[in-house]
């Protein structure tokens, strides 16, 4: 990195929220599009060009990018001038969730509250100030709430208080919000590009993927903990929806783990 770069990385661990790095980035970049690791938040202080799963947007000085786990991106900038934090944890799906979208115009006021939090930080507490900054700016983007709640929202909501359980659906949604299950399912269709049961998957597998890294190594107690009762029929959908057994993606975890 050049002098005038700083990366701040943490190493602890929460079951919540989990912020790694928190970077100034000023060194010129063209890059070819790469898959996130981690969610991530960007602000970007210059305008760039930016790319996020086949999307290009000229994002002028003063923008927020959010890229979740698993999307390609690309930064594109003779002259970069932008800051990013990396996070994870059982909280992150939630949040880009409710911010409801992936680029937004920001002002200068929040680039100060960034570029004060990353001088204080330090080995000792940059875990803290990470998350500060990614709470502090996601309650700055997420929508505010209209005098009567959007069906969506309220839905997307109830399934991350009720994914661990088998009885999770669509249809218990509309039962607590007082919906017709049909209307809903397919307005939730419509507005999020899947079906329900395919955003109810993703949630789960998505947290079983967590758990493992954590150090869940039992298939059984992932399976319970996601909301499926059945081992086996968890197994298929977490190879479907990842690629690999779960098995296989334990093994690869714990090797991973004993290498760091």
């Amino acid at each position: 990195m050049q002098e005038n770069n700083v990366c701040k990385v943490s190493f602890a661990a929460s079951s919540d929220l989990i912020c790694t790095h928190f970077v100034l980035e000023r060194t010129a970049c063209n890059e070819t599009e790469r898959e996130a690791e981690e969610n991530m938040m960007f602000l970007f202080v210059s305008p760039v060009l930016f790319t996020v799963q086949g999307a290009e947007y000229e994002l002028p000085a003063l923008s927020l990018a959010i890229v979740n786990r698993g999307e390609r991106f690309a930064v594109k900038s003779d002259e970069p001038h932008y800051y990013y934090v990396s996070f994870g944890g059982r909280r992150a799906i939630e949040l880009c969730e409710r911010a409801d979208g992936k680029i937004f115009a920001t002002e200068n006021a929040m680039l100060e509250s960034w570029k004060t939090a990353l001088k204080k930080a330090d080995e000792n507490n940059v875990d803290l100030i990470a998350e500060s900054v990614v709470l502090y700016t996601f309650a700055s983007v997420i929508p505010k709430k209209n005098e009567k709640p959007d069906l969506i929202t309220e839905i997307i909501k109830y399934t991350h208080k009720n994914f661990s359980s088998p009885s999770c659906s669509i249809a218990g949604a509309c039962k607590q919000l007082g919906y017709n299950e049909k209307y809903a399912g397919a307005l939730f269709s419509r507005r999020k590009g899947i079906t329900y049961t395919a955003f109810l998957r993703t949630i789960r597998i998505k947290h079983a993927v967590f758990l493992i890294e954590q150090g869940v190594v039992s298939v059984k107690n992932l399976a319970i903990l996601c909301g499926y009762t059945d081992p086996l029929y968890f197994s298929k959908v977490f190879a479907k929806e990842t690629g690999s057994a779960p098995k296989n993606y334990i093994l690869r975890a714990q090797s991973a783990a004993e290498k760091a």
